[in-house]
């Protein structure tokens, strides 16, 4: 059975307190928050389901009708992936999935009741992936960020989310050429190729041969 979050959030709706009145009407709406933070605690490794749940919770326009508020379930998010991160070893599908689930939608007034979405991370939790990649498999996240272009693969680029991690294009350079070649076998030949992508602009597919990083991984199979 597949993850359905709108049902699941439509069943712990509090709206006007109805489910605390229906079911705790002698000790009300703090018998309800307890009981949902009991089912994040009883949460099983790797903690996927419920995190792609907070991430939804997290990213609804309106946040007033769930029993936990957004700080709350912040913390149980990062919970779980540092958690997970603390016996991890590598830069594996559940790290990425709960790094994602550590994303929120953030809404500005653009005028006239009207607003527009801005996707952000948690602070605490793009720390938590910055310390692990550098860490734990710098390796695994320099593959995961070269990105073949998609008609011509043959040319490739540095993909953009890294701008999630780091302030800047030089913020990234900085700690990249800081880390130390001999400990992280991709490394060096990343440095050669980012100085290919850098030298234009950070704004174009680039070509480049690629003999350590493996990047025929990711070209489309026929």
């Amino acid at each position: 059975m597949g993850y359905n979050g709108k049902d699941i959030r439509k069943k712990l709706d509090n709206y006007e307190n109805r489910l605390s009145k229906k079911y705790y009407s002698d000790i009300g709406e703090n018998k309800l928050k307890e009981f949902v933070e009991n089912l994040f605690k009883q949460a099983e490794k790797p903690y996927i389901f419920e995190s792609i749940l907070i991430r939804d919770l997290n990213s609804d326009f309106s946040e007033d009708n769930f029993p936990l508020i957004k700080e709350e379930l912040t913390e149980i998010v990062v919970g779980y992936f540092e958690k997970y991160c603390a016996e991890a070893t590598n830069l594996d599908n559940n790290v990425w999935r709960l790094y994602h689930s550590c994303k929120y939608k953030e809404y500005i007034s653009t005028g006239n009741s009207t607003y527009r979405s801005q996707v952000k991370v948690i602070e605490k939790g793009k720390q938590i992936m910055l310390d692990f990649v550098i860490n734990k498999d710098l390796d695994g996240y320099l593959f995961a960020i070269v990105a073949p272009e998609t008609f011509k693969q043959t040319i490739y680029a540095v993909s953009d989310t890294v701008l999630e991690l780091f302030e800047s294009w030089a913020d990234f350079k900085k700690v990249i050429f800081e880390q130390d070649k001999k400990k992280w076998k991709y490394l060096d030949e990343f440095q050669k190729f980012f100085e290919t992508f850098e030298a234009q602009g950070f704004s174009k597919y680039v070509p480049f041969n690629f003999d350590i990083i493996p990047i025929h991984e990711k070209h489309r199979k026929d």
